[in-house]
């Protein structure tokens, strides 16, 4: 999570959808470390790649949180950082029971993850392109449309 933070605003500082762009890139690369991952019958590759999955996977964090704080009022931060953090704890929450419900159902655990994954990376990573295609001119317009609201800016 470290290591995002800094990368994040690195790549921020040269473009202003850089975290976003950089969320992408490691939640595709834990993707594959998934996929990796699940489809593997050796041990070795599988723990090897939990440790790449635990890596990129947890980028995200800071990198949606930094840009919820850079498109919301100073006011409005901490109300920001809690729907990130309801929203967040919803999806993963939902996310165990899924999987879980899924093996159940056809009591194949690799199966239940592997389902998981190819319904919600591809909805996520299309969902993060769309945030960087929008995220420069909505960062820009953030007083202007605080002000036409009538804010107090």
């Amino acid at each position: 999570m470290l290591l995002a933070g800094v990368l994040g605003d690195h790549w921020r500082r040269k473009n202003p959808a850089g975290r976003t762009y950089l969320c992408i890139g490691s939640f595709a690369a834990g993707t594959v470390s998934i996929l990796i991952q699940y489809s593997t019958t050796s041990p070795k590759v599988f723990f090897i790649c939990w440790v790449f999955t635990s890596t990129f996977i947890i980028m995200w964090s800071p990198l949606v949180n930094a840009t919820i704080q850079d498109l919301v009022l100073p006011r409005m931060r901490g109300l920001g950082l809690a729907v990130s953090a309801f929203g967040s704890s919803l999806g993963l929450g939902l996310g165990p029971y899924t999987v879980g419900l899924i093996s159940d159902v056809t009591s194949n655990l690799r199966f239940a993850v592997l389902t998981t994954i190819a319904f919600t990376a591809p909805i996520s990573i299309l969902a993060l392109i769309y945030l960087a295609r929008v995220l420069p001119s909505d960062e820009a317009s953030l007083v202007s449309r605080a002000r036409a609201a009538g804010e107090p800016v």
